[in-house]
């Protein structure tokens, strides 16, 4: 009998996944005034005015997997698009670029931030 029981704890440590929470931020540390369009996969699109100096906080997620080995922030969010309020102007950092992402992790926690400054708009 104690050898059944050890093979049923056994199974249910082996069983238990870990999981990682996931926020997704978008931070405008430009002088400009930023339009951001995006999707959650379960929503329909969001489009959210993003003034100089502010921030969003874009999604909220959940996955299985241990935090230290997330990378893929793109994947917690639908397409994304960003206008600038100013036609004459363009953004030169791609948000669908992971690399432009920083990632910052702790425990079972992730935040993926996407952040614009000056020098990213021509």
């Amino acid at each position: 009998m104690k050898g059944i029981s050890f093979l049923l704890f056994s199974l249910l440590l082996i069983s238990c996944d870990p999981y990682t929470e996931v926020d997704t931020y978008f931070i405008n540390s430009s002088d400009e005034i930023i339009e951001l369009t995006y999707n959650h996969y379960a929503y329909d699109d969001t489009t959210v005015f993003v003034q100089p100096n502010d921030s969003v906080h874009l999604t909220w997620f959940k996955e299985l997997g241990k935090a230290k080995d997330f990378n893929c922030c793109l994947c917690t969010i639908g397409p994304v698009t960003i206008t600038l309020a100013d036609s004459t102007k363009q953004i030169t950092k791609s948000i669908d670029v992971n690399d432009n992402w920083m990632i910052n992790r702790k425990n079972t926690l992730v935040d993926c931030i996407f952040s614009l400054v000056n020098t990213d708009i021509q």
